[in-house]
């Protein structure tokens, strides 16, 4: 079969019931910015009128029968990747990804919602995230998840534990500064805004929209900058 000449916006999140987050989020918020999206689930949330029950994690196989199915119809140029909390998962993913699509840019937001995210990292997750952050574009998380899993509270000892190659977009990084951007020559850490940024648990709308705007070939602060102003303003409901 021949793969159709469209290229949407690949989702690789969790489905979550409520639409607040994940693959539902996502397409909602790509759709807005009038981009087509496809969906590869990694996890199912289970939930009643309250909270969350439960969370059943897909293994990579399971994952990969479904990236397997949409690389034999379509291109893909753009990748949002999350709602994986283990790290050997993502990374296999993501090589996946660069073997199937020699050339397709990754947004990759590292779970933080986990009961031992204020542990560093040991060896080998401190590897695989490195590998995971010089394999994706651009790498979305919460400033405090680096100090932590990192094991430094002191942004230029940060800095210098960080691939060369990688770009961040930190949100949370002070009580009065939203997020800043870290790009490759690492020279500069500028501030995006003054306000205080959204729960990480609500990342999607932020995903989707940087994949838009970098989609429609925009540098990545340019993009950081337009995607946290959009997301600041954002109503979860």
């Amino acid at each position: 079969m021949a793969r159709a000449k469209s290229k949407p916006v690949l989702l690789i999140s969790i489905l979550d019931p409520t639409g607040q987050e994940g693959l539902v989020r996502g397409a909602i918020v790509l759709n807005q910015f009038n981009k087509e999206s496809l969906s590869v689930c990694t996890a199912i949330a289970h939930q009643n009128d309250i909270e969350i029950d439960n969370i059943t994690w897909l293994s990579f196989e399971e994952i990969k029968r479904q990236l397997d199915a949409i690389g034999r119809r379509y291109w893909i140029d753009w990748v949002i990747l999350s709602g994986i909390e283990d790290l050997n998962i993502a990374s296999h993913v993501v090589a996946y990804l660069q073997r199937s699509c020699p050339g397709i840019k990754i947004l990759w937001s590292p779970s933080v919602d986990k009961g031992e995210k204020d542990k560093a990292f040991n060896t080998q997750e401190l590897a695989l995230f490195q590998t995971i952050t010089q394999g994706v574009f651009l790498t979305v998380c919460p400033v405090y998840y680096l100090k932590n899993a990192l094991a430094s509270q002191d942004i230029e000892a940060l800095k210098k534990q960080l691939p060369e190659q990688s770009n961040f977009l930190l949100t949370n990084y002070t009580e009065n500064q939203g997020a800043v951007v870290m790009t490759q020559n690492k020279t500069a850490i500028r501030p995006l805004s003054r306000s205080t940024a959204p729960a990480p648990l609500h990342y999607a709308p932020l995903l989707a929209a940087l994949a838009a705007f970098l989609y429609e070939g925009l540098e990545t602060e340019e993009a950081c900058h337009r995607a946290f102003n959009f997301w600041e303003s954002y109503p979860i409901n």
